[in-house]
């Protein structure tokens, strides 16, 4: 995660926050698992070997999540702008995800 106008990483702990992403009649949604609804995505992208979607965020920016079909791996890319702030903040994330099924 990085703030201002450095771009410097600091690694930090996993929130360990687990999310359920899933398909709903053709719109892919993310729940946490009380079953707030937290996002709703854009596809950019679905082939045999990744699955990219993407979710604008409060500030300017946005989210990108890649899903790596092969070893189940995830990415995710987050950017943005606050005017309010008057800084950036972008943020990576990567893991694995389980899928429950098709």
């Amino acid at each position: 995660s990085t703030k201002g106008k450095e771009l410097k990483f600091k690694c930090k702990k996993s929130d360990d926050l687990k999310h359920y992403i899933y398909e709903d009649n053709g719109v892919w949604k993310a729940r946490i698992l009380n079953g707030q609804l937290q996002a709703i995505f854009k596809v950019l992208s679905d082939d045999e070997n990744i699955l990219i979607l993407e979710q604008e965020t409060v500030y300017s920016g946005n989210q990108v999540v890649y899903f790596m079909k092969k070893n189940n791996q995830f990415y995710l890319v987050q950017v943005a702008y606050s005017s309010i702030l008057k800084n950036n903040e972008s943020t990576t994330k990567q893991g694995i995800y389980i899928k429950t099924k098709e």
